[in-house]
């Protein structure tokens, strides 16, 4: 009985054991990068003590590399040298050089662990009430290089920031960057806050300058503007490209890495910080999107995201452990590593965990379950075995030496590969093949300078060129073309390869006749043809001069007018709407109008995209929308119409009807550009998105005049009132319009205008007495007016009626023997309350009796006396006056204070 109890426990611990030993291996991974952010603003590298324990920790929870700030907020935790201007930090002693105390450490002893120096580009202070305390620091010394909105505001999302649109805040990172990689033994630089803070920021009155400068454009643009988005995002790559090949040619083995914005949209949008494109390049050897979130089904899909935009080179990914439990964290953790990406850095080593903090038990936690073995870095496969090369330089011109902005470089690589030089004349092409090549740099107003190089596999080759001064090459007229025709006028287009004048000749043959055009030298040339003759062909050239006088003609062109009073349909597509909140762009649905389309989820309906025509001539539009259908769109996707009328919230099923013109309605628009249609985020199935993509508004003509009317008669009532009736000959006017003169043919003045449908108009205004009046009427509908119905006249009468009306009426009772009248006493005023005397005043008593007809005369103080026939009734007796007459005078019974009165016994 014993033997088998023993081999049945035998079995048991074997099968436990395989299964812990198989749980260990799935959890190992042979050279995987676990990094750890160790940020400055609390212990973990402020003196040797804590560099002490930070690497200790980091051999004891095999984290293989330290990603370690060094400037917190333009300060220096190493020792800067000149031309670095960043000054020494105020955090740790004067003395303590904490980068070389961490590279000692972290590369002395085993394992090696590697040492990533972490620098925040842009933001470089952060307190409002306090500027920084050393003279030197960049905020102090270069105030000029500070970033604004477009308000001119200089603080903004998290504090101070440096313009990258800015050549010196630009050449101040560099500075920074290049004494801290020449001097120091690290293994890799790592940039942070690379990237504007928000959309409405790069106002800095520098950059605006240079952007104005170079696309011929004055004042701010605004923040949503694609190509002023477009040219902040160039900045920041221009400043990455021309830093990491400087870095790398003096230290080719240096891993320059950044973290960035794991929503790539939010990044792209509102960040300019284009980490797909610098991927796709080879300007980064890791991107590290910073992956906060507690949400896992968020980060799965950041994580997915970036598994498809590593581009040439390598992605890391960066949880937020700081919002995680420990648990949790290693649920990310293992997402990445199951993705198939080769690493990871989490956030932070200071703040590992949510709730508590409790360094010892998450990273024991993280080790035992995500890291229980020490591995080695994997090594970069562009670095250890490179296949390419890269080619960098600087422009310069030859008469002055000055750099040269905006040159173009051609590397004539297979394929030719072509890139402008940025700020500072740098350019450097990555990833360019093995080989030898020429290459070649062109500017406006500049001749071309040529060289050739040999790129080596691994290597940085660096050819310098310098720009002749003398430009005998005209501009490259491309892309001429005409557009906006309307019945009189059209706008003519094209392009030019530098900055050039612009001159449309045009006419109606080939000798054209006449021109218009525009002085300024711009590569992009619009001008705006007017006074032209409806349905006419005519023939056009275009000619640009650049500044050396060098002038290119195009061939000849030819465009025709619309008919008279054609209005020309008004297409706004997505890139030219004014964008409010963050809307991702997205290119891959089939169905879209033009090459992309705008989307977001569920909002406040705070966020939305205004497509706003130029309308030029008031009247009817059909509203229409196209937007790209799929499932995952709302079912009623807002969008807000404002015209004449007030404003209108249609919703949109955005599930169906995808890839087309849909109708939305009918709407009034007036001249200008004060009206709008809103497409907004305040939908109200969440987990959908809405689409923003084009809107068209297409005139609808108006309809035809109405036919007149006609039988017009006039008729005198009084010395102040006339009667005029006619008869309605049409079925759509919008309204009559009466018109009065006293002179027969005319001119009229318009009196009065009524309702459609109308016959008949009593005009009590503005009439003298004895005065002979002519009248005609028209209709009108929004095509126009009819022709004057026939004249009609009537001659008021010679004395004015006196208007009289029922100012009192006072009952009483008249006793005779057994019976009883009833007596009203009606006092007359006219229409100033004065007493009217001999006014003939006829009412009726009703009731208890009858007795109608009955009349009385007023007296001088205006009182009629009236009184009905004897009767012994009872009861309630109520009189109610029907007329008063006389001579001259005229009942006004809506004047009446009061009508009938009662009395009753």
């Amino acid at each position: 009985m014993k033997t088998p109890i023993r081999t049945s426990r035998t079995r048991f611990r074997l099968i436990i054991t395989l299964f812990t030993l198989l749980c260990s291996l799935a959890s190992l991974r042979a050279d995987e990068f676990r990094a750890v952010w160790v940020d400055a603003w609390g212990a973990g590298f402020l003196n040797a003590s804590q560099v002490t324990t930070l690497v200790s920790h980091c051999r004891t929870y095999n984290f293989n590399a330290v990603i370690v700030q060094m400037r917190r907020r333009g300060d220096a935790f190493y020792m800067p040298q000149a031309p670095n201007g960043d000054p020494r930090t105020t955090a740790i002693a004067s003395s303590f050089d904490a980068l070389q105390e961490l590279i000692n450490q972290c590369h002395s002893g085993t394992p090696r662990i590697e040492v990533h120096c972490w620098t925040p580009a842009h933001l470089i202070w952060a307190n409002q009430t306090s500027a920084p305390s050393q003279p030197g620091h960049v905020y102090n010394l270069h105030p000029e290089y500070l970033m604004k909105n477009s308000a001119g505001a200089t603080f903004m999302a998290e504090g101070y920031y440096l313009d990258p649109g800015h050549p010196g805040a630009a050449q101040w990172n560099y500075n920074m960057a290049m004494d801290i990689s020449s001097r120091y033994n690290i293994d890799g630089f790592h940039w942070d806050y690379i990237r504007y803070p928000q959309q409405d920021s790069g106002y800095n009155e520098t950059a605006i300058a240079r952007y104005n400068t170079e696309f011929g454009l004055s004042g701010n643009p605004s923040p949503s503007n694609a190509q002023f988005s477009t040219w902040r995002r160039r900045q920041v790559t221009d400043f990455l490209r021309w830093t990491s090949s400087d870095l790398l040619a003096i230290k080719p083995n240096l891993v320059i890495s950044a973290s960035v914005f794991a929503s790539r949209s939010d990044a792209f949008n509102a960040r300019f910080q284009d980490w797909a494109a610098w991927n796709n390049e080879g300007l980064l050897d890791v991107c590290i999107p910073m992956n906060y979130t507690s949400n896992n089904s968020t980060f799965n899909t950041r994580t997915d995201d970036a598994w498809v935009n590593q581009g040439v080179r390598r992605i890391y990914v960066g949880p937020g452990a700081y919002l995680n439990t420990k648990e949790n964290t290693v649920t990310q953790l293992n997402y990445v590593r199951n993705k198939g990406f080769l690493g990871s850095s989490f956030y932070s080593y200071r703040t590992p965990n949510s709730g508590t903090v409790d360094q010892t038990a998450t990273f024991t936690y993280v080790r035992d379950n995500y890291q229980p073995t020490w591995q080695n870095v994997p090594s970069l496969p562009w670095k250890a075995t490179p296949t390419k090369g890269t080619l960098k330089g600087t422009i310069t011109r030859q008469d002055t030496g000055a750099i040269v902005y905006n040159a173009t470089v051609t590397l004539n690589s297979s394929p030719v590969r072509t890139q402008k030089s940025e700020a500072h004349g740098k350019y450097a092409f990555f990833e360019a093949a093995t080989g030898s090549y020429s290459v070649s740099a062109t500017a406006s107003g500049l001749g071309t300078a040529n060289g050739n190089v040999t790129i080596t596999a691994g290597g940085t080759i660096t050819l310098n060129l310098v720009l002749p001064a003398t430009d005998t090459i005209p501009p490259v007229i491309s892309n001429v073309g005409s557009s906006s025709i309307t019945d009189s006028s059209a706008t003519i287009t094209w392009n030019t390869d530098e900055n050039s004048d612009s001159v449309v000749e045009y006419g109606l043959t080939t000798s054209y006749g006449f021109s218009e055009s525009s002085a300024s030298l711009v590569v992009n040339h619009t001008i705006n043809l007017s006074g032209l003759s409806a349905s006419t062909l005519y023939h056009y050239r275009v000619r640009s001069k650049d500044a050396s006088n060098n002038e290119s003609v195009s061939g000849d062109l030819t465009f025709t007018t619309l008919a008279a009073g054609t209005v020309t349909d008004i297409i706004i597509d997505n890139p030219s709407a004014t964008v409010a909140g963050s809307w991702s762009t997205g290119t891959s649905a089939g169905d879209k109008f033009g090459t992309d389309y705008r989307f977001k989820g569920q909002g406040t309906g705070s966020a939305y995209l205004q497509y706003t025509p130029n309308i030029l001539t008031a009247g009817d539009y059909q509203v229409y929308e196209w937007h790209p259908a799929g499932s995952n769109r709302t079912l009623g996707a807002p969008h807000v119409i404002s015209y004449n009328g007030g404003a209108i919230t249609l919703n949109v099923n955005q599930q169906i009807n995808g890839g087309k013109w849909n109708l939305l309605g009918t709407f009034d628009f007036p001249v200008g550009t004060t009206k709008y249609v809103r497409i907004t985020d305040g939908f109200a199935d969440g987990g959908q998105v809405a689409m923003a993509d084009a809107i068209k508004f297409v005139h609808v003509a108006p309809p035809a005049p109405p036919a007149a009317p006609s039988s017009l008669s006039a008729t005198a009532v009084s010395g102040s009132q006339i009667n005029l009736t006619w008869t309605d000959n049409s079925s759509d006017e919008a309204n009559f319009i009466v018109s009065r003169s006293t002179t027969s043919g005319g001119p009229y003045t318009d009196i009065a205008t009524l309702s459609a449908n109308s016959t008949s108009y009593n005009n009590s205004t503005g009439l003298a007495p004895g005065t002979t009046y002519y009248y005609v009427v028209r209709a009108v509908n929004s095509g126009g007016s009819s022709a004057f119905s026939n004249q009609a006249s009537a001659t008021t009468q010679s004395t004015s009626l006196v208007q009289v009306h029922v100012n009192s009426i006072t009952m009483s009772w008249v006793k005779t023997g057994n019976k009883y009248k009833a007596r009203a006493v009606v006092n007359v005023v006219d229409a100033s309350n004065v007493p009217v005397n001999g006014a003939s005043v006829t009412g009726n008593f009703t009731g208890a009796f009858t007795n109608n007809g009955v009349s009385g005369t007023s007296n001088t103080s205006g009182d009629a006396t009236i009184t009905s026939t004897s009767s012994t009734a009872s009861g309630t007796v109520t009189f109610s006056v029907t007329n008063i007459t006389g001579t001259g005078l005229n009942y006004d019974s809506g004047a009446n204070v009061v009508t009938s009165a009662a009395i009753s016994r």
